[in-house]
């Protein structure tokens, strides 16, 4: 199966490269670094959404990892259009190109929201900021 990883370079996507290769998948990562090398994955530096528009194949599971830091006030537009508008725009480009899979990968903690105590384990009460 042809894997695409959507910021693929954070500690999960590299782990789970490795793992998917090992597994004998085609993997393709993209990221937003330039000049980069991944052993056994191709690679392609972002620099636009529409720059899926050329690797993105028909049939392909497309693993989403990438997100822009933190809902804060001071970045509120620039979180808007790099989370919500390019989150949409690339979605529209995955069911023009018919991929076959989507896994959106979501932060763990911010589904809770401010903690009521620390450390935050799995029975702690959920209340998402974002």
């Amino acid at each position: 199966m042809r894997i695409v990883i959507v910021g693929g370079l954070g500690f999960i996507g590299k782990n789970l490269i490795s793992a998917l290769v090992s597994d004998n998948h085609t993997v393709v990562c993209c990221d937003v670094a330039q000049n980069i090398s991944i052993s056994n994955a191709e690679y392609h530096c972002i620099s636009d959404v529409s720059d899926y528009e050329n690797i993105l194949e028909p049939d392909d599971c497309v693993i989403y990892l990438q997100w822009y830091g933190v809902p804060v006030s001071d970045a509120i537009i620039r979180s808007l259009n790099n989370n919500v508008i390019d989150t949409i725009r690339f979605l529209d480009i995955c069911q023009r190109k018919k991929v076959s899979r989507f896994i959106f990968s979501s932060s763990g903690g911010t589904v809770y929201g401010v903690p009521c105590y620390t450390p935050i384990d799995e029975a702690h009460r959920l209340s998402p900021i974002s």
